[in-house]
């Protein structure tokens, strides 16, 4: 009786509108109403929730949906301000409408996410560091929209995008970034978060990019984003689409790719840079002129297998790495990162969805940059002069538990900490520290059987 009463208080006709809330919040609901069929369903009977039944039609219709949840713990026995411990986690929710099935319009679709960020960092607080070693925390522990994009593909040569995003969903970036919790390689490539007005995911602005594929190994893309000091304040909530007193962006990339067969990822090699043209202040650099216009971030990457188990699979290692390089001197706080790691998918013949990661990154800081903490120091009574390098590393184990579940295992370690995880400067160099983490992300949409 409850389950009919629940069916018709959620119509079908709710999919035609692409209201993907309503879909997803009636997972529990559903769920129960599945496992009261199936109690009383004939032996061998297929059934299926009412919820799987709602988002087949739905996808027959071009719209399609997926939520995810990822929870970390991090804590550092040793080392940083003092040793602490803390968790954050992250739920997402999201559609794709293919317009093609929709309405007819080929090569269209429209893509949204919502996130919702809650929790804690160890960064911030024991571990005094400016990078965080939990990837899921940042840009605001809120709900917000992070993505609203309308993408028009023509053949396989051209693909445009527009709406509000972030740069780094697009450019400066390889396969393998979030396969690690560290932020010093998922969301935060080194440099690019302290030399640039670039949002990182989740945060958006307006933007877009469009990118060429004249052969089936080459690309090329130029983008056009927001760039905003005060980007996206707490209580807006991604929903703060102002233009005044911001800037813009001008990223360009160009790459080479290929795919060893068998292989699940490709090999990949790109150059990029980024134009920031926005008014910040470097106090740092001129005190009696602390106003500053533009700066640049060069970068090139590389991934790549080298070693197959066996022809045809995706077993196998892959080496990677990028730099980036500050051509603004002083200006700028750092002048270069350097990040490089190994991943080997499928360690075990049995295991074949599991992976084993290894990374390590280098941020060096820029000398006028060191000289105003030490000058805030000396203020406080300290003699120390901070760490010109900053190197962060992480060990990993992934186990792929079933389809939704997948549980990573990893052991950081964080060489000089910066001591700008805080709201303070410490008069001295905090020590290097050792972080054991956990992470667990689960596909919500694979677990209640959505397409």
């Amino acid at each position: 009786m409850i389950c009919n009463i629940w069916k018709r208080a959620v119509p079908a006709k709710l999919l035609s509108t692409g209201i993907s809330l309503a879909i997803l919040f009636a997972a529990i609901p559903s769920v129960a109403c599945a496992q009261a069929t199936e109690a009383t369903a004939a032996p061998g009977t297929l059934t299926i929730s009412p919820l799987q039944q709602l988002a087949q039609m739905a996808a027959l219709e071009g719209i399609t949906f997926n939520s995810q949840y990822v929870g970390e713990f991090a804590a550092n026995p040793s080392g940083g301000a003092h040793s602490g411990s803390a968790y954050t986690g992250q739920l997402s929710i999201g559609s794709d409408v293919d317009l093609g099935k929709l309405v007819g319009l080929a090569g269209g679709s429209v893509h949204t996410n919502f996130v919702e960020r809650a929790g804690n960092s160890l960064a911030a607080g024991p571990l005094d560091n400016s990078i965080s070693v939990q990837q899921v925390y940042g840009a605001g522990q809120t709900w917000q929209m992070s993505l609203l994009t309308y993408e028009q593909k023509f053949g396989h040569f051209a693909d445009v995008a527009v709406g509000r995003d972030s740069l780094d969903n697009s450019f400066i970036g390889y396969d393998f970034l979030c396969d690690f919790q560290s932020n010093a390689s998922c969301g935060n490539t080194g440099i690019l978060g302290k030399d640039t007005s670039t949002a990182f995911n989740p945060t958006a602005t307006w933007g877009g990019h469009v990118k060429l594929t004249p052969t089936a190994n080459t690309y090329a893309q130029l983008g056009l984003y927001q760039a905003n000091p005060a980007v996206n304040p707490q209580n807006s909530h991604g929903f703060d689409w102002a233009f005044s007193g911001t800037g813009f962006e001008l990223p360009i990339e160009a790459g080479y790719v290929y795919t060893t067969p068998g292989a699940t990822e490709q090999n990949k090699y790109d150059v990029g840079a980024i134009f920031d043209r926005l008014h910040y202040s470097a106090p740092y650099y001129n005190e009696q002129s602390p106003g500053q216009y533009g700066r640049t971030l060069i970068y090139a990457q590389a991934q790549q297998m080298v070693y197959q188990t066996q022809p045809d699979s995706s077993r196998g290692l892959y080496l990677f790495g990028i730099g980036m390089y500050s051509p603004d001197g002083g200006t700028q706080v750092a002048n270069f990162s350097v990040e490089g790691g190994a991943l080997f998918q499928g360690p075990f013949a049995s295991r074949p969805d599991d992976t084993v990661g290894f990374m390590v990154s280098e941020l060096h800081y820029n000398n006028p940059f060191l000289m105003s903490i030490f000058d805030a120091r000396e203020e406080e009574g300290g003699t120390e002069f901070p760490a010109a390098n900053m190197v962060m590393m992480e060990l990993n184990y992934g186990a792929q538990v079933n389809r939704w579940l997948n549980v990573m295992l990893n052991f950081q370690y964080i060489v000089n900490p910066d001591g700008l995880g805080g709201t303070s400067i410490p008069v001295r160099n905090e020590k290097s520290s050792a972080v054991i983490g956990l992470q667990f992300t689960a596909d919500l949409g694979k677990l209640l059987g959505l397409p």
